[in-house]
């Protein structure tokens, strides 16, 4: 694996002991904000984290993912709410359980990205990075609801590193991965981006076409093995093959269909007017936005730059900007955007600069697994929808390319000084 020639510097003047100290400080810190702040208020962005949290009431209670009304339910993914149903057997689903467990699992995507940094660039590249992730305020804000973003951004980076490992040392690992990407897809339905990106990175970092297709193979197997349970309940449950949850035909809707957003609450009317389980339910929405696009084409393609721009452009907390300003109050809320907000746009802008430097990619095949996910992300929000909350989990990902996009910038200067 090729590492960037300005990034091969020795250590840092910071510890590994001193880093984990900080990291400490700032989970107390971050609980206490959590527990003891204001508590967030809900609105129609946030119903999801209410969903989460009563269903993870209904596993810790019977073991199984059930509505009010005791149905089967797949209506969002389920890995969130069966982790916190599980945990909650010894200390109780609560909302508060979630602030603890989001904010635990801040701190571990602190670490990982340092790993991760440390990895493909450089170890201080790793530190920054994780620092940066530690101060990032959508880390707080998504830490105090029952939200599955810390959840998927931790199994998205073992991913990312799992890769590496694959490419540098035994092939089986693959199936590991595939076991990953797995339960990646079960947290969030923007697991299946890994699924594409994974071949992509074997073959750019391996330049093996064999090899690519053996670990894809061992890949299939491992994600199969997690997977098959779960289509075989949902078949049992709701009488249609259900991938990962009932909600993709609403995405669709929300992403392509113009007048989805001008209905408040538009997934709880649409499904109360309509007949048949979930599934049945979520089949009739995604037929509709499938006949929508069809009958527009050209709609659907002049949509799908907006909705980029506004998942690389908006910081994730401006999804929720309406709760924070209820929660918070109007100027401490205020603050709170401005800093994500600002945070987020140098933070892009930095690894665009990083970009450009290795002349768009050409020079080093090791950051380049990261802009192509970026890419794939995109991607896969231009069908569906790309509102701010989905950048929360590539948040990692630029922070990592812009941290080694200013230890580069740092140590050319010092050489033009030395010089």
């Amino acid at each position: 694996m090729e590492f960037p020639a300005e990034c091969k510097h020795g250590g840092t003047n910071m510890s590994g002991k001193w880093f984990w100290i900080i990291g400490a400080l700032f989970l107390v810190l971050k609980l206490g904000l959590a527990l003891l702040g204001p508590e967030m208020v809900t609105t129609d962005n946030t119903a999801d984290a209410l969903w989460y949290l009563d269903r993870a009431v209904g596993v810790s209670q019977t073991g199984s993912l059930l509505e009010a009304d005791g149905t089967k339910t797949a209506l969002f993914p389920t890995g969130y709410p069966y982790l916190l149903g599980v945990i909650g057997v010894i200390f109780g689903a609560t909302l508060q359980t979630a602030v603890i467990l989001n904010s635990l699992l801040s701190l571990v995507v602190a670490g990982l990205v340092y790993v991760l940094g440390k990895m493909l660039f450089d170890r201080k590249v790793g530190i920054a990075a994780a620092l940066v992730m530690l101060i990032a305020p959508a880390q707080y804000i998504y830490s105090q609801q029952a939200f599955s973003e810390h959840l998927f951004t931790v199994l998205l980076l073992l991913v990312v590193i799992s890769t590496l490992f694959v490419v540098r040392g035994p092939l089986v690992l693959a199936l590991l991965v595939g076991v990953l990407i797995a339960l990646a897809c079960l947290t969030r339905g923007q697991g299946l981006v890994l699924l594409a990106w994974f071949p992509l990175a074997v073959l750019m970092l391996s330049g093996k076409w064999r090899t690519a297709v053996l670990v894809v193979c061992l890949l299939a197997v491992g994600w199969l093995a997690v997977m098959s349970p779960w289509w075989m309940r949902n078949y049992s449950a709701f009488g249609r093959f259900v991938l990962i949850s009932n909600n993709s035909g609403m995405n669709l809707c929300f992403g392509n269909i113009d007048t989805c957003w001008a209905r408040p609450n538009f997934e709880y009317k649409i499904n109360q007017g309509l007949t048949g389980n979930e599934a049945e339910r979520d089949y009739i929405m995604k037929t509709a936005a499938v006949e929508y696009i069809r009958a527009h084409p050209w709609r659907f393609i002049a949509k799908a730059p907006l909705k980029i721009f506004w998942l690389y452009v908006a910081d994730a907390n401006l999804s929720f900007r309406q709760s924070i300003l209820a929660s918070y109050g109007r100027i401490i809320g205020l603050i709170i955007l401005g800093y994500g907000q600002l945070l987020w746009l140098a933070l892009a802008i930095m690894a665009l600069l990083g970009l450009a430097k290795t002349r768009f990619g050409r020079e080093y095949k090791s950051q380049n697994v990261l802009y192509i996910l970026l890419i794939l992300w995109g991607f896969f929000h231009a069908i569906f929808f790309g509102g701010a909350r989905f950048n929360f989990p590539v948040f990692a990902i630029v922070a990592i390319l812009a941290a080694a996009w200013m230890y580069s910038l740092n140590q050319s200067v010092k050489i033009k000084v030395w010089e």
